[in-house]
């Protein structure tokens, strides 16, 4: 077990056995001070975005945790031209908003190269850049719509760059009611149907992302087909004793674009491109895939099992 330590027990060591002037015990408060307002600057995450892209008027929301990363969806008012708009990302909160950290483009003028699209601040000036001491300039937005949603996606990287993205859609995104899986037990001749209903029938493309590692290292996405607000899609039969992982999410962006930006940029790209997701309240869903299948005469009632006597005890 690691030892929690308090950095104040380092910079007063044996307080109560030494004794200090006053003038060096107001020193060393100091630099306490200054020392754990260095680990704030250190460790902070994008907690706030901050846009004119409602109206003009300059705005603070604060981020909302989605999964592994942060985000906010707005529905813009008034139509703008492109670089006309601001955004930036600080921290804090969006009643009292600290810039001292902030990701923005380190200098003015930097207008995003385009919504619906991965923005990677390695390769991109205009992009969630890290900035200390009130560093770096606000972005620009694209052109605006007046009446079209615009969702903010940033990850969570404390001190250093975030990737981001903005999905801009005519409607407000359509939400993940519900994610079923049919069979429940799964064996290693079985491609499981998952089932997904919508708030309403998706405009959005819908994604079934699995994993056969609990960290979504690797990856791969399957596309639902939808009959009104109901989509089914099929994940691929897996070795017995796999564990797969997976959930649902919403996209503007289609299939080859995100897995072309995947095999660029990393499995970050997925979460830059969700709109909407259902993750089984952050636990994600899975199955283990049971060595033993019995079909039966009618397919709805196939079941898996993990022995073979587990099987002749179920038939018996």
């Amino acid at each position: 077990m690691k030892r929690k330590f308090t950095p104040l027990l380092i910079i007063f060591p044996s307080l109560s056995n030494k004794r200090y002037s006053r003038n060096t015990f107001r020193s060393l408060l100091v630099f306490a001070f200054f020392f754990l307002g260095l680990q704030g600057i250190c460790f902070a995450q994008p907690t706030v975005l901050g846009t004119e892209i409602v109206n003009g008027s300059y705005v603070t929301y604060d981020l909302n945790t989605v999964g592994g990363f942060k985000q906010y969806r707005i529905q813009a008012l008034n139509n703008a031209v492109s670089g006309a708009l601001k955004w930036e990302f600080a921290t804090g909160t969006a009643a009292s908003t600290n810039y001292t950290t902030n990701w923005r483009p380190y200098i003015a003028g930097q207008t995003l190269s385009a919504y619906n699209a991965f923005i990677d601040p390695a390769t991109a000036a205009a992009s969630a850049r890290w900035n200390t001491v009130s560093g770096g300039q606000g972005g620009l937005l694209p052109a605006v719509t007046a009446g079209n949603y615009y969702t903010f996606n940033i990850t969570t990287n404390a001190a250093a760059n975030n990737n981001m993205g903005v999905l801009e859609t005519t409607y407000n995104p359509e939400t993940i009611t519900s994610v079923t899986q049919s069979p429940a037990t799964v064996g290693a001749v079985v491609s499981p149907t998952v089932t997904v209903t919508m708030s309403s029938a998706p405009v959005s493309n819908v994604y079934v992302r699995y994993s056969t590692n609990a960290g979504f290292t690797t990856s791969t996405i399957v596309q639902l087909s939808f009959v009104g607000v109901t989509g089914t899609a099929t994940i691929p039969v897996q070795a017995a004793g796999t564990t797969v992982y997976y959930y649902v999410y919403s996209s503007t962006r289609s299939k080859a674009a995100i897995d072309a930006d995947v095999t660029t940029y990393g499995q970050g790209v997925h979460d830059m491109a969700t709109l909407n997701l259902n993750n089984n309240a952050g636990v994600n869903y899975s199955y283990t895939v049971l060595p033993v299948t019995v079909n039966a005469t009618n397919s709805g009632n196939d079941a898996s099992y993990s022995t073979l006597k587990a099987a002749f005890d179920a038939i018996n």
